[in-house]
């Protein structure tokens, strides 16, 4: 283990010591993650807003029309954009927006008037019916209690204007006792309009721009640096360095691996600066459990390395490794989720996706970011990328020459 370590050090500060290492593997991930993660950020908006968009046509013009407005507007769950009647459906029907808000013509006038009134809630999705409509009720009955209240004190100054000598406990009591009678049940009333068409799961619910851009460089810089292991074992057959290397005490399964340590290494080292720029420059949070992200980086890393050595006994030069380790890379970041969600692409392609230990290491860390995953819920993903890693590591030691 000792020798194995060695080799591996050894392997790492040569690499290091290369000034195309640390451009390809160092330099070039870093200028790509800024690049991808503000081109995303201004395709699909600012990531700080997680709030669901909600359409709201406004058909009162009212003062309490333009406070529901503004109430949710500072909602800390939904948003407001404003709209016509007109365009509303289209938005609701391209699912544009979360819910549509319809405040009726006379909402104001009727509630000054001390009479109930209802604006009509649509939704597009069914995921964020329940927390959407919360909301909105929680907002036109805050909008509803005030009126209700304004009404009692305008009464009830209008009463003791009349007669300055009335017991104000009086007063209070019978205020009391009458804001609880209208307010039970609430004088306005959100309705909700099912769009049963579009009754299905949201799958874009907890998408998040960092939570994709950030873990997508990652993972593929991190395979066109791990994959590069193939290299390696080329360049050593090629020189003789493995033979050289047998004729000293050392088996054959120490110097693998060292070679494969030093690869892990640098593709470690250049993981970990991607994950504390991302969380300095980004404000990427990677999750509350490091013991999973650190079982997810190390699972992904080592199915990675494997594959490189599988592919290593494909080719015979240099040229070849690093020409066929880019294609597997650059696919395997495509099919895998790394250049965009696979949630835009068909149900085929999400499954076929599946079939490389990309798309599992994304799932993973997605799931870390934008969810707070432990290691029991990436213990899944772990495993398949493990059984990726034995699999051609096997399959890689049956067919790889040393001589």
């Amino acid at each position: 283990m000792k020798k194995a370590w060695q080799i591996a050090w050894y392997d790492l500060r040569m690499r290091l010591g290369e000034r195309d290492t640390l451009i390809f593997s160092l330099l070039m991930p870093i200028l790509f993650t800024v690049i991808i993660s503000v081109s995303m950020q201004s395709a699909f908006g600012d990531e700080n807003d997680q709030r669901r968009t909600v359409a709201v046509v406004d058909l009162d013009g009212g003062i309490l029309a333009d406070k529901v407005i503004e109430l949710v507007a500072s909602s800390e769950s939904i948003r407001p954009v404003e709209t016509s009647e007109q365009e509303l459906d289209d938005l609701l029907d391209f699912e544009e927006v979360y819910a549509g808000l319809v405040i009726p013509a006379g909402f104001t006038n009727s509630l000054m008037q001390g009479e109930a009134s209802s604006a009509v809630l649509r939704y597009s999705n069914i995921a964020a019916s329940q927390a959407v409509q919360h909301e909105v009720q929680a907002i036109l009955n805050h909008v509803g209690a005030a009126v209700t209240a304004a009404h009692f004190a305008a009464s009830e100054f209008e009463l003791m204007t009349k007669d300055s000598d009335l017991d104000q406990s009086k007063i209070v009591e019978s205020a009391f006792e009458q804001a609880t009678s209208k307010l039970d049940p609430p004088p306005v009333k959100a309705m909700v309009t099912v769009a049963t068409r579009l009754e299905k799961p949201d799958p874009w619910e907890n998408f998040s721009v960092g939570a994709q851009s950030s873990p997508g460089m990652v993972v593929m810089f991190g395979m066109t640096t791990m994959l590069g292991v193939a290299i390696v074992l080329v360049q050593e057959r090629r020189l003789g360095t493995f033979r050289r290397m047998l004729v000293a005490p050392i088996s054959r399964a120490t110097i693998l691996a060292g070679k494969m340590g030093g690869t892990l290494l640098l593709g470690l080292l250049q993981t970990t600066i991607l994950i504390v720029f991302a969380w300095l420059v980004f404000d990427i949070a990677w999750g509350n459990d490091p013991v999973a992200l650190v079982a997810v980086v190390l699972s992904f890393s080592l199915a990675i390395v494997c594959i490189g050595i599988f592919f290593s006994t494909l080719v015979r030069t240099e040229d070849q490794a690093g020409n066929l380790m880019v294609a597997i890379a650059m696919a395997m970041a495509a099919l895998g989720g790394a250049w965009w969600p696979l949630l835009i692409t068909p149900k085929f392609m999400q499954t076929f996706g599946h079939f490389f230990p990309s798309a599992w290491a994304m799932d993973a860390f997605q799931d870390i970011i934008v969810r707070g995953a432990s290691l029991s819920d990436v213990a899944l993903h772990v495993s398949i990328m493990m059984a990726f890693a034995l699999v051609f590591f096997i399959l890689g030691i049956w067919r790889l020459k040393f001589e």
